[in-house]
């Protein structure tokens, strides 16, 4: 009797200790991530909402985010929302040091608002009110949850994908609008501390470039931000060897990439620039990667029909290596001006489709032979989907790109004044068609990767010797 006395003490006292400040930490970047989601399109030029608008629906978001992640922390959810909030907060410096500077009008120079101190001391208080009430919430939501164990590390690392998407996608943006010049030096912003360059200057600027290639810039630091909590995450909690591994190498390269982009401002060096756009697109298929080795069914293995996987294996080489022939391609086009490169790119692309198809329904064969297997399903879905809307977005990306084509596009920082504006559906089409080829190569090396993480599938025959023997 004392013994299970003492038992049920020791299981209350391991509940009441559960670990609360890596979820905190966690849900604090997936609310910062959340964040700057929202705020980039309502400051993009042309549109500039005030504060009173921005700041309103940025507050939701955050208290949003942060409930969210709390209500799996259960009873210390409270506390969950006072580490989140205050991760929060510490990332959000990256970007709140744009709105706590100025232009002095008689000296020109860039120096602290006055009243700066106040604005940041106001920030991190509302902030920790936010995560407060957040807290709350996420605590109410805890009490209709059932229990059941959170995967931290898996939600981090998805947290890390969602942060490279935009970075990805902007980095489409500068490249389509000729913006990778519009700031000369690096890694400041026209002799400033980039994260104190004033957002009023960009938003004043003569040319939308400057904010596009300075944001990109921005949203760098916060995926590089966020790697290294990813790291240091996975090293701290209980993961496998290859997930750690994998994390180390991920940083590694971003820090690669971060350079290769100084290289090619500094140099002004458009070779970097097609490197440092495919390597940007290699990164994130391995973020992706990493986010699928954290889950339970990357280490249990999935249990298909293994002869469709090695077809399927076969298959999804193929895509691979025609999709990154595709994106070289596009690439060369888009940084050199490559007329021949954007022919071959146009008739290359029938190949890549082909293939990319052929995978698809591979994927979706698994699913039919190994009697429901819905994550190659899902996964031959997506590239069936999402190389039909590719073409379409590919030709009119063609149909309506400007006729500037290489270094004649990119703009030059001393030229910005009298350049023509930036035509925002050429860069639209050109962006989405280059940010879902991303995502289609993305999903190709998953699928992959997934078909190396399988287990042979028990027929009827064999489970029913074995319950014989």
């Amino acid at each position: 009797m004392t013994n299970q006395k003492q038992n049920t003490i020791s299981v209350q006292q391991e509940q009441t200790l559960e670990p609360v400040v890596w979820p905190g930490i966690i849900t604090g970047f997936t609310a910062a991530i959340a964040m700057w989601l929202v705020w980039y399109p309502l400051h993009l030029p042309g549109l500039q909402l005030s504060p009173t608008i921005t700041a309103p629906l940025l507050l939701v978001a955050m208290i949003a985010v942060i409930a969210r992640g709390t209500r799996l922390i259960g009873r210390r959810a409270f506390l969950g929302g006072v580490i989140a909030a205050l991760t929060c907060s510490f990332v959000n410096l990256l970007l709140l040091g744009n709105a706590l500077t100025e232009k002095d009008p008689v000296t020109e120079e860039v120096t602290l608002r006055e009243n700066a101190a106040m604005i940041a001391g106001g920030f991190l208080l509302v902030s920790l009110a936010a995560g407060l009430i957040a807290g709350l919430i996420g605590r109410q939501l805890a009490k209709s949850r059932k229990e059941a164990l959170t995967n931290w590390p898996y939600k981090l690392a998805f947290a890390a994908v969602a942060a490279l998407v935009p970075l990805v996608a902007i980095g489409g943006a500068v490249t389509s609008a000729g913006a990778g010049m519009a700031v000369p030096d690096w890694p400041g912003t026209y002799g400033q501390n980039m994260f104190l360059y004033p957002i009023s200057l960009m938003e004043e600027a003569v040319d939308s470039r400057i904010f596009l290639e300075h944001t990109h810039r921005l949203f760098g630091t916060l995926v590089g931000t966020t790697f290294i909590a990813l790291v240091v995450c996975m090293f701290t909690t209980r993961n496998a060897k290859f997930s750690k591994v994998f994390s180390v190498a991920l940083l590694l390269a971003v820090i690669a990439q971060g350079i290769m982009g100084a290289i090619r401002v500094v140099d002004i060096s458009p070779a970097f620039g097609v490197f440092h756009g495919v390597f940007g697109q290699i990164i994130l298929a391995g973020a992706v990667i990493l986010a699928a080795s954290t889950t339970e069914t990357w280490r249990a293995k999935a249990e298909i029909h293994l002869e469709t996987a090695q077809k399927s294996k076969r298959w999804a080489a193929l895509a691979i290596g025609t999709l990154l022939i595709q994106l070289t391609l596009a690439a060369m086009y888009r940084h050199l001006g490559s007329g021949h490169a954007l022919m071959t790119h146009v008739g290359f692309s029938l190949i890549a489709l082909t293939f990319t198809v052929i995978l698809a329904f591979n994927l979706m064969k698994i699913d039919k032979e190994s009697g429901g297997s819905p994550l190659f399903k899902r996964m031959g879905m997506f590239l069936l989907h999402g190389v039909s809307l590719q073409m379409i977005l590919g030709i009119l990306a063609l149909v309506i790109r400007p006729s500037e084509i290489g270094d004649e596009r990119v703009v030059m920082y001393d030229d910005l004044e009298g350049a023509p504006e930036v035509r925002a559906l050429p860069v639209l089409f050109a962006t989405a068609h280059q940010a879902l080829g991303a995502a289609i190569l993305a999903c190709s090396i998953l699928a992959s990767a997934w078909t190396l993480r399988v287990r042979a599938q028990e027929t009827i025959e064999e489970t029913t010797q074995s319950a014989d023997t």
